[in-house]
This record gives structure tokens, C-alpha cells and sequence, in this order.
């Protein structure tokens, strides 16, 4: 999915979620995917979505409601920036 299209997401910001890589401190330009859940996979609210390492440590980031995994656009060992799409969710 090209990053361009995610931002054709937001006619449909009642019926989707896109997760982004968030900043994660002063300094922290870019981590690196460490683990990712797969398209289709059900999510619980606070279940991981995706581990991702600094240079000073890793981070979790969770789920912030019950949802269906639509598309991943990260995989693992990949470095990404901060801001990055890194999954579009289906709420439900």
C-alpha cells in the first residue's frame, strides 16, 4: 500500500485507525521494527501491535480499542522514521 493512499484514509477516519510510528523522545529520529502483528489478525484493546527499538531501548505500541488488522506497511528489522504509517486498522 503506497504511503500516498493512507491519506485517502481520512474519509473514512470513522471506520479506520492508521498507527503511526509516534515520537518516542528528544533526539529519537528513527527505530527499528522488532515485531509486528499480520493482516487480519484481531486486536483486544492494549494488545501490542508492534515492538520497536531505539538505540536506548524498546517500545511497545499498543492498541487503543478493539480492532481488525487491515494492512501493514512495516515489517520486521525494517528502520523506521518518526511519523511513518505503519498499519491501518478496521474498527469494530
Amino acid at each position: 500500500l503506497p504511503e500516498e493512499w493512507v491519506e485517502q484514509v481520512d474519509p473514512f477516519r470513522a471506520l479506520v485507525e492508521v498507527v503511526r510510528l509516534p515520537n518516542l523522545g528528544a533526539g529519537v529520529e528513527v527505530a527499528t521494527v522488532k515485531s509486528a502483528l499480520r493482516v487480519g489478525d484481531r486486536v483486544d484493546k492494549g494488545q501490542v501491535l508492534f515492538a520497536v527499538e531505539t538505540e536506548a531501548a524498546v517500545f511497545e505500541i499498543r492498541a487503543e480499542r478493539d480492532c481488525r488488522v487491515a494492512y501493514v506497511l512495516a515489517v520486521i528489522d525494517e528502520v523506521v522514521t518518526v511519523g511513518k504509517t505503519l498499519a491501518i486498522l478496521l474498527k469494530w
